[in-house]
């Protein structure tokens, strides 16, 4: 899209810093995030006080989640299919949704250097998790 001069969401207009191309990490989100591909999604997470809709129906929140907001189970997500015109091709979307699962399934993740659980180089950090409050207790450099 840089190359083809496509106008990003974000350019000097917006703020001095940014500089007016596509980053990675907004393409990745239109590519992850079904509302692009001509959809409606509602409950992709919460900010609810006590309780939250899941699968199950209404259930409680813990105490220590009540003032956050928490990313909900795509499981849990409530999604009408095309309800509008998509910004990208329904065969792009579940190319991409298609390669992300296989990549997770090998075991190709990015290496992020801050230990965070799932993507940290240490073999059991995020493997065990706070009863209370639910965070993952992993390793850090």
């Amino acid at each position: 899209m840089n190359a083809e001069g496509v106008p990003s969401p974000r350019s000097r207009e917006w703020d001095a810093k940014y500089n007016g191309r596509w980053g990675l990490s907004t393409i990745r989100n239109i590519l992850l995030n079904p509302v692009f591909a001509g959809n409606t999604v509602w409950n992709r997470r919460t900010q609810a006080k006590f309780h939250k809709v899941s699968v199950k129906g209404v259930v409680e929140r813990r105490r220590h989640a009540a003032r956050t907001t928490e990313p909900n189970p795509r499981e849990d997500w409530i999604l009408t299919p095309n309800t509008h015109e998509p910004l990208v091709s329904r065969s792009v979307f579940d190319a991409a949704q298609d390669l992300r699962l296989k990549r997770h399934a090998e075991g190709n993740h990015a290496k992020h250097p801050r230990g965070r659980g799932y993507y940290s180089n240490y073999l059991l950090s995020g493997l065990i998790r706070c009863d209370d409050c639910g965070h993952s207790i992993r390793a850090t450099p």
